[in-house]
Protein backbone atom coordinates (compact mmCIF):
# COMPACT_ATOMS: atom_id res chain seq x y z
CA UNK A 1 0.00 0.00 0.00
CA UNK A 2 1.13 3.47 -0.84
CA UNK A 3 1.73 6.06 2.33
CA UNK A 4 -0.71 8.41 2.27
CA UNK A 5 0.39 12.06 1.95
CA UNK A 6 -0.09 13.00 5.95
CA UNK A 7 2.43 10.61 6.76
CA UNK A 8 5.92 12.06 6.83
CA UNK A 9 9.15 11.83 8.30
CA UNK A 10 8.40 13.39 11.18
CA UNK A 11 4.85 11.83 11.98
CA UNK A 12 5.46 7.50 10.57
CA UNK A 13 3.65 6.30 13.25
CA UNK A 14 1.89 3.09 11.91
CA UNK A 15 2.94 -0.23 10.65
CA UNK A 16 5.31 -1.12 7.40
CA UNK A 17 6.51 -3.70 5.66
CA UNK A 18 9.67 -4.26 3.56
CA UNK A 19 8.95 -4.89 0.27
CA UNK A 20 11.77 -7.26 -0.93
CA UNK A 21 10.94 -6.76 -4.72
CA UNK A 22 11.34 -3.09 -4.66
CA UNK A 23 14.03 -3.41 -2.33
CA UNK A 24 18.16 -3.59 -3.30
CA UNK A 25 19.60 -6.74 -1.12
CA UNK A 26 20.29 -6.63 2.10
CA UNK A 27 22.61 -9.86 2.11
CA UNK A 28 25.72 -8.08 1.33
CA UNK A 29 25.23 -5.62 3.75
CA UNK A 30 24.84 -7.88 6.71
CA UNK A 31 27.91 -9.66 5.74
CA UNK A 32 29.80 -6.56 5.84
CA UNK A 33 28.55 -6.20 9.77
CA UNK A 34 29.38 -9.31 10.37
CA UNK A 35 26.44 -10.93 10.76
CA UNK A 36 26.27 -15.12 10.42
CA UNK A 37 25.05 -17.23 7.52
CA UNK A 38 22.39 -18.64 9.40
CA UNK A 39 20.44 -15.13 10.24
CA UNK A 40 21.41 -14.02 7.05
CA UNK A 41 19.55 -16.40 5.12
CA UNK A 42 16.44 -16.07 7.94
CA UNK A 43 16.73 -12.43 7.18
CA UNK A 44 15.87 -13.06 3.35
CA UNK A 45 12.86 -15.05 3.52
CA UNK A 46 11.17 -13.33 6.38
CA UNK A 47 8.63 -11.24 5.99
CA UNK A 48 9.93 -7.57 8.61
CA UNK A 49 7.23 -5.76 9.92
CA UNK A 50 8.03 -2.28 11.49
CA UNK A 51 6.06 -0.79 13.95
CA UNK A 52 6.70 2.79 13.97
CA UNK A 53 6.23 5.75 16.88
CA UNK A 54 7.09 8.88 16.82
CA UNK A 55 6.99 11.98 19.67
CA UNK A 56 8.31 14.64 20.72
CA UNK A 57 10.22 14.45 24.60
CA UNK A 58 12.11 17.19 25.83
CA UNK A 59 11.75 19.49 22.51
CA UNK A 60 13.33 16.75 20.57
CA UNK A 61 11.20 14.71 18.20
CA UNK A 62 12.02 10.67 18.61
CA UNK A 63 11.78 7.98 16.67
CA UNK A 64 11.13 4.28 17.99
CA UNK A 65 10.84 1.16 15.55
CA UNK A 66 9.64 -2.36 16.45
CA UNK A 67 10.97 -4.80 14.29
CA UNK A 68 9.42 -8.11 13.96
CA UNK A 69 9.40 -10.80 11.46
CA UNK A 70 7.32 -13.82 10.13
CA UNK A 71 9.71 -16.89 10.80
CA UNK A 72 9.83 -16.18 14.98
CA UNK A 73 13.02 -14.65 15.21
CA UNK A 74 13.54 -12.28 17.65
CA UNK A 75 13.02 -8.97 16.53
CA UNK A 76 14.96 -5.61 17.25
CA UNK A 77 13.88 -2.29 18.52
CA UNK A 78 15.58 1.20 17.36
CA UNK A 79 15.21 4.23 19.43
CA UNK A 80 16.02 7.40 17.81
CA UNK A 81 16.82 10.26 19.14
CA UNK A 82 17.10 13.35 16.46
CA UNK A 83 19.32 16.07 17.92
CA UNK A 84 22.70 14.21 16.87
CA UNK A 85 23.64 13.18 19.99
CA UNK A 86 25.30 9.43 20.71
CA UNK A 87 23.26 6.82 22.06
CA UNK A 88 24.31 3.49 23.11
CA UNK A 89 22.49 0.72 20.78
CA UNK A 90 22.69 -3.01 21.45
CA UNK A 91 21.18 -6.06 19.66
CA UNK A 92 21.31 -10.03 19.14
CA UNK A 93 21.84 -9.14 15.25
CA UNK A 94 24.41 -6.11 15.28
CA UNK A 95 26.08 -6.20 18.89
CA UNK A 96 27.18 -2.77 20.44
CA UNK A 97 26.83 0.28 18.94
CA UNK A 98 26.81 4.28 18.90
CA UNK A 99 24.52 5.46 16.54
CA UNK A 100 23.72 9.17 15.69
CA UNK A 101 20.42 10.23 13.87
CA UNK A 102 19.20 13.80 13.10
CA UNK A 103 16.99 15.93 11.02
CA UNK A 104 18.69 17.40 7.70
CA UNK A 105 16.88 19.92 5.43
CA UNK A 106 16.56 19.73 1.75
CA UNK A 107 18.48 21.62 -0.96
CA UNK A 108 18.22 21.84 -4.78
CA UNK A 109 20.32 20.51 -7.17
CA UNK A 110 19.96 19.97 -11.16
CA UNK A 111 15.84 20.50 -10.20
CA UNK A 112 15.82 17.85 -7.62
CA UNK A 113 15.35 18.16 -3.95
CA UNK A 114 18.63 16.20 -2.29
CA UNK A 115 18.99 15.91 1.70
CA UNK A 116 22.28 18.42 2.83
CA UNK A 117 24.27 15.61 3.71
CA UNK A 118 27.63 15.81 5.39
CA UNK A 119 28.88 12.27 4.83
CA UNK A 120 30.06 10.24 7.70
CA UNK A 121 30.67 7.66 6.11
CA UNK A 122 35.00 7.16 5.78
CA UNK A 123 34.85 5.92 2.14
CA UNK A 124 36.39 8.42 -0.57
CA UNK A 125 34.01 7.58 -3.23
CA UNK A 126 31.25 9.40 -5.28
CA UNK A 127 29.43 6.63 -5.26
CA UNK A 128 28.29 7.15 -1.76
CA UNK A 129 27.26 10.51 -1.26
CA UNK A 130 25.79 9.96 -4.73
CA UNK A 131 23.78 7.01 -2.93
CA UNK A 132 22.56 8.87 -0.31
CA UNK A 133 21.24 11.92 -1.95
CA UNK A 134 19.23 10.10 -3.74
CA UNK A 135 20.87 10.65 -7.18
CA UNK A 136 21.54 6.92 -8.06
CA UNK A 137 20.93 3.45 -7.58
CA UNK A 138 23.34 0.59 -6.91
CA UNK A 139 22.83 -0.32 -10.89
CA UNK A 140 22.39 3.06 -12.47
CA UNK A 141 20.73 6.80 -12.39
CA UNK A 142 17.55 7.42 -9.91
CA UNK A 143 14.81 9.61 -10.13
CA UNK A 144 15.45 10.65 -6.37
CA UNK A 145 13.12 11.72 -3.35
CA UNK A 146 9.80 13.36 -3.48
CA UNK A 147 9.86 17.18 -3.61
CA UNK A 148 7.91 19.13 -1.13
CA UNK A 149 7.90 16.59 1.76
CA UNK A 150 8.35 19.15 4.02
CA UNK A 151 12.05 19.48 2.69
CA UNK A 152 13.47 17.25 5.48
CA UNK A 153 15.51 13.97 5.83
CA UNK A 154 16.61 11.71 8.34
CA UNK A 155 19.95 11.25 8.96
CA UNK A 156 21.66 8.51 10.50
CA UNK A 157 24.81 7.14 11.43
CA UNK A 158 25.95 3.77 13.51
CA UNK A 159 29.55 2.83 14.62
CA UNK A 160 29.97 -0.70 15.64
CA UNK A 161 32.11 -0.49 19.30
CA UNK A 162 33.77 -3.91 18.68
CA UNK A 163 34.14 -4.21 14.45
CA UNK A 164 35.23 -1.81 12.42
CA UNK A 165 32.50 -1.09 9.95
CA UNK A 166 29.96 1.77 10.18
CA UNK A 167 26.20 2.46 8.51
CA UNK A 168 25.26 5.80 6.85
CA UNK A 169 21.08 5.91 6.15
CA UNK A 170 19.08 9.03 4.61
CA UNK A 171 15.56 8.50 5.04
CA UNK A 172 12.97 10.52 2.77
CA UNK A 173 10.07 9.26 0.41
CA UNK A 174 10.41 8.01 -3.42
CA UNK A 175 7.72 7.06 -5.93
CA UNK A 176 8.79 3.90 -7.37
CA UNK A 177 5.82 2.17 -9.85
CA UNK A 178 3.45 5.08 -9.29
CA UNK A 179 3.55 4.68 -5.67
CA UNK A 180 4.88 6.36 -2.62
CA UNK A 181 7.26 4.60 -0.45
CA UNK A 182 9.13 5.48 2.41
CA UNK A 183 12.68 4.45 1.74
CA UNK A 184 16.09 4.19 3.80
CA UNK A 185 19.14 4.28 1.73
CA UNK A 186 21.51 2.38 3.65
CA UNK A 187 25.75 2.46 3.03
CA UNK A 188 27.52 0.22 5.08
CA UNK A 189 31.50 0.49 4.76
CA UNK A 190 34.37 -1.09 6.78
CA UNK A 191 38.00 0.49 7.03
CA UNK A 192 39.83 -0.93 4.12
CA UNK A 193 37.09 0.86 2.43
CA UNK A 194 34.85 -1.56 1.05
CA UNK A 195 31.41 -0.77 1.20
CA UNK A 196 28.14 -1.66 0.04
CA UNK A 197 24.52 0.23 -0.63
CA UNK A 198 21.09 -0.87 -0.70
CA UNK A 199 17.57 1.06 -1.13
CA UNK A 200 14.94 -0.22 1.73
CA UNK A 201 11.27 0.26 -0.07
CA UNK A 202 8.62 0.06 2.46
CA UNK A 203 4.56 -0.63 2.17
CA UNK A 204 2.13 1.02 4.32
CA UNK A 205 -0.02 -1.41 5.86
CA UNK A 206 -1.32 1.32 7.88
CA UNK A 207 -1.62 3.58 10.75
CA UNK A 208 -2.54 2.26 14.96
Amino acid sequence: MAAPQDVTLKQLDGKWTLNKKLSGSTDPLLSLQGVNWVIRKAIGVTTITLDVSSYVQDDVLRIDIEQTSSSGMSGTTEKRVLDWSPQPQEDHIFGKCTVRTRLVEGIQQDGKTIPALEQQTPVSNEKVASFLKGLSLADGPSDGYLAGEEDIFVHFFVRHLEKDWTAEQIWGFEMIDDDRHWVRRVVVANVEGDFHEARLVYDFLGKK
